[in-house]
């Protein structure tokens, strides 16, 4: 995971910050396992929040700022640390959330939000469905790619990226909400 984490640094810290603004004090949220979902636990300055995750890498970081932190039980994927299978959405389903910060793999107007793990998948579906409010952090080289596996229609969440042609743009804002860094 540490050489996944240091590709498109920059892009990540951004996309992290700016999906750390919505955070509200009082918010129960799920944050996905991944490397800009981590950047994300780094960004945030709101302490009277409760976060419910599937990251191992994210749960030093979360206890470390003070913040309340509950650990999705499951299989830990050696390469990513992502807690999934089974025992993990049996777990995952027990929780609501005011908003949810998933990771993916690929962004494609036809397709949807995609990953390339069916396990993941599943995780990734099921606190969308638990969230009022869902945030997909991808950056732009992402962006019109489709891996293995759909997670969600575009209009299941909101896309939070760094940057977007104008025209890809106003493709993906037919189905879902856009928000883009501000450079």
């Amino acid at each position: 995971m540490q050489e996944k984490s240091s590709q498109n640094l920059t892009k990540k810290k951004e996309i992290a910050e700016l999906a750390a603004s919505i955070i509200e004090d009082g918010d129960c949220i799920y944050i996905d396992a991944g490397t800009t979902t981590l950047q994300l636990i780094t960004k945030i300055t709101k302490k009277n929040i409760t976060v419910v995750t599937n990251g191992f890498a994210h749960i030093q970081i979360l206890t470390e700022k003070g913040i309340p932190t509950y650990v999705v039980g499951g299989y830990m994927k050696p390469k990513t640390g992502a807690i999934v299978g089974s025992k993990a959405v049996e777990s995952l389903s027990s929780y609501y959330f005011d908003k949810a910060f998933i990771g993916a793999n690929g962004a494609h107007p036809t397709a949807g939000y995609t990953t390339p793990d069916p396990e993941e998948a599943n995780v990734k579906q099921l606190a969308i469905k638990q969230s009022r409010q869902a945030y997909v952090l991808i950056d732009d080289t992402k962006m019109n790619d489709i891996t293995f596996i759909k997670i969600a229609d575009l209009k299941e969440a909101t896309i939070i990226t760094n940057q977007i042609e104008k025209d890809v743009k106003t493709t993906y804002e037919q189905k879902t909400t856009v928000m883009v860094v501000q450079q």
